[in-house]
């Protein structure tokens, strides 16, 4: 570590960080040593290493201040022979006020330095909310990319890749607008909570010469927010961020002892991942590989998932009985020598999509409901429904005309509910004329209501309930003094809620020990309570959590599933609609096949309220899907190691989609996207075997080259190839390096799994 002219720098044989003196500790330089690369691309607006924000005491206003403003600055170094820390020591408003320290420390050998902070308050009358650090200005330069400038983090469950993020059209930046195909005029920005909908604690940011990894290391479920956009007084080009929400403490000195990670690497988002995965899966919530946990035989076996609504949400009239529910599941279940999981939709009895209160009893009755589970029972296949967490809908436009959820909550619940710093109760607005608020995760009433919903929904007879709305509903901040909690934000948040899924599973194993608990998207800390989560990868145009307001050029990576798929299941979610005309046939395709690619269970479903007939090309498909992924594919499916795959290079088709509009109705517009007619993936199964996924969801056959090699460490092994379910011994201790430029052909809407592995012989 050493000084230069203006600039404090830590540095080694990989990387170097350079903090401008006169700018007090501003960051100035990010520098990828193999390459040269400087991911630091303005230097006309260096300010801020941090900020801080700081809420008055009496009138809760809330006040931010720079490390720019710092009355005065100072810096020392520590090193010894194999690490190198560098101290920044500030004093805010007077000497005996506010202190705010940051170490970093970078060892030789390493890629990745580590920031600790503390914060010396002496100030009685203010409270630390939070400390935005690092800062990190200018890390693009719209106007300006580098060749494959990508962005690449983990939201809601998904994983989210913008590949030229803020691009430039006459002058003008572009970022993601309401309207599908139109954009609208800014940067793209990205602002998340962790724990929520911010499921993995980092940002990649990468380009063909090096990457940028920031993250954050912490097994505490702290709350952060990781944010990539404009910052005040750091001109108009992206900063990325992480800011570290705290408790609300007067007069208090904060350690914030877990490590902010700063670093480089090389390679695309598979390789930043790998970072983040060496640290994440040897923290508490990957204590055991979902196979070691207790779950179900059926999870262990195999199935597919069919969804169906039962009643039309809009004017509540019948849409698919539950008998003929029942009925057209287990006559699928027949067709694929499958077993399936009906999801049932919209059979609430106070109308679609309520909650908490207001499920039961169901709108075609109890009995009804018990007799159709009954039906698939027999036929070897079980049911699904969907319940709430923390999430209280307090009117949707689609309830029953009886039922007033808002009157309830009034009555029993308001006492419980999040409240703001204002005294408020929560209000949120998913959708147009949504209202909804939520209950407390620490309170014991809101323990005793999922719990009894949850208790219920299992003695009817269903076998897996997904908790919905949890965890992309993201971590809260409660000012209720009477909820036994600290105010405001806390790791208390996630820890309730683990508390109540926890507990659910105990007492649930001793009505019905063959279930299984599921999210709305997941959230790393909560992987050891739940079996399995919804993932929206395959058909994120159609129904997803894209907002207005993000970056540009969004494409969906399973990177959630590259770092934890030993650990947890995930399926497609609720939405896909078989009933659609031809020329949609390719988007569902499409759906099926990513899905299996990305080791997701397919859903296949009927849902919006004309839907009665099946698509022919797309409900063969289906069924050609899930038996493969019951059969060949279901130990690297459910249980297996994702790999990062070869490169494979075929011309994108265009597919045609249109858009499901909440409540249910699929938008009379025609939508366009480019893509691989071939969907593919490697993985790594318990006992060692390699298989290497690929599937045409095209209608044309295929030829392309891949190495087949690129996932094995030894010379010799046995290689199957099984094409649509029959399987061929190719070779028998063979050279594996002669197939690192395989030629495979493939039929139209086929699936060809290549399996690898050592035999008795090899």
């Amino acid at each position: 570590m050493n000084k230069k002219v203006d600039n404090i720098i830590i540095n080694n044989n990989f990387f170097e960080l350079a903090f401008k003196e006169s700018g007090k500790g501003a960051l100035c330089n990010i520098i990828d040593k193999k390459t040269g690369f400087d991911f630091i691309r303005d230097k006309s607006f260096l300010k801020d290493l941090f900020k801080i924000f700081i809420k008055n005491r009496e009138t809760r206003e809330i006040e931010e201040i720079g490390s720019s403003g710092a009355k005065t600055f100072k810096w020392n170094k520590k090193d010894n022979a194999s690490n190198y820390r560098l101290i920044l020591e500030y004093v805010l408003f007077t000497e005996n006020e506010l202190k705010v320290i940051i170490e970093i420390k970078l060892s030789k050998n390493s890629y990745l330095s580590k920031w600790l902070f503390s914060i010396n308050n002496k100030d009685d009358k203010r409270i630390i909310y939070k400390l935005a650090c690092p800062i990190i200005p200018a890390v693009s330069k719209p106007g300006e990319k580098v060749e494959g400038e990508s962005v690449a983090t983990s939201m809601n469950g998904e994983g989210y890749l913008f590949k030229d993020p803020s691009p430039m059209v006459n002058g003008i930046p572009l970022k993601k607008g309401e309207k599908q195909d139109k954009p609208d005029i800014g940067i793209g920005e990205i602002h998340n909570l962790y724990p929520g909908n911010q499921c993995m604690q980092f940002f990649l940011f990468f380009n063909n010469k090096a990457g940028l990894y920031l993250a954050t290391h912490d097994s505490n479920q702290n709350v952060k927010s990781f944010d990539l956009g404009k910052m005040e007084g750091l001109g108009e080009n992206p900063v990325m961020s992480i800011s570290h929400f705290l408790e609300d403490k007067e007069k208090e000195n904060i350690s914030i002892e877990y490590d902010t990670v700063l670093g480089v690497f090389h390679g695309d988002w598979y390789d930043g991942a790998q970072i983040y995965k060496n640290w994440a899966t040897k923290q508490w919530w990957c204590e055991k590989k979902l196979w070691d946990r207790d779950i179900p035989d059926w999870m262990r076996e195999g199935f597919g998932i069919f969804s169906m609504s039962n009643y039309n949400t809009d004017n509540h009239t019948l849409n698919h009985s539950l008998n003929e529910i029942a009925d057209l599941t287990n006559k699928l279940s027949k067709d694929t020598g499958t077993r399936l999981l009906s999801l049932i939709l919209n059979w609430e009895g106070g109308g679609a999509w309520t909650g908490p209160v207001g499920f039961f009893p169901p709108r075609e009755g109890a009995n009804e409901f018990k007799k159709a589970i009954q039906k698939l029972k027999r036929a070897g296949n079980y049911g699904f429904i969907y319940l709430l967490l923390d999430i209280w809908y307090l009117n949707v436009p689609f309830d029953a005309d009886s039922f007033d959820s808002w009157a309830i909550f009034e009555s029993e619940a308001k006492n419980n509910a999040i409240t703001k710093d204002d005294g408020k109760i929560l209000m949120e607005s998913f959708y147009q004329n949504w209202k909804s608020t939520r209950i407390c995760p620490h309170t014991k009433y809101a323990q005793k209501l999922i719990n009894k919903f949850f208790l219920k929904s299992l003695k009817m007879g269903v076998s897996m309930i997904q908790l919905d709305c949890f965890p992309i509903g993201k971590a809260q901040a409660c000012y209720n003094s009477k909820h036994g909690h600290p105010m405001g934000y806390g790791e208390w948040w996630a820890k309730s809620c683990n508390e109540i899924i926890k507990n659910l599973r105990n007492e649930a194993k001793n009505i019905k020990s063959d279930f299984a608990i599921t999210t709305e998207g997941v959230c790393e800390n909560f992987i050891q309570n739940i079996d399995i989560y919804d993932n929206r990868n395959s058909i994120f145009e159609y129904f997803s959590h894209l907002e207005k307001g993000l970056p540009m050029n969004i494409e969906l990576i399973p990177i959630f599933n590259f770092v934890y798929h030993e650990y947890i299941g995930s399926y497609t979610s609720f939405a896909p609609e078989f009933s659609l005309p031809e020329d949609l046939d390719l988007y569902w395709t499409r759906c099926l096949g990513k899905s299996l690619a990305q080791g997701v269970i397919p859903t296949g479903g009927l849902f919006v309220p004309e839907s009665k007939k099946l698509n022919k090309t797309v409900i063969e498909f289906y069924k050609k899907v899930i038996r493969a992924s019951v059969n060949e594919c279901w130990e690297y499916l459910m249980f297996g190691e994702m790999l990062k795959p070869p490169k494979i290079n075929l011309p994108a088709i265009t597919i045609v989609y249109s858009r499901l509009i909440p409540p249910g109705v699929v938008e009379n517009k025609r939508h366009e996207l480019k893509d691989s007619p071939i969907q593919y993936s490697v993985w790594r199964a318990r006992d060692g075997s390699i298989a290497y996924f690929f599937i045409n969801i095209s209608k044309e056959k295929l030829e392309f080259k891949v190495d087949l090699s690129s996932c094995c460490n030894k010379n010799c092994y046995d290689i199957d190839f099984i094409i649509d379910g029959k399987r061929n011994n190719y070779k028998k201790n063979f050279i594996i390096l002669n197939l690192s430029e395989h030629c495979l052909e493939i039929k139209p809407l086929s699936i060809i799994v290549v399996e690898i592995y050592h035999g008795k012989n090899s």
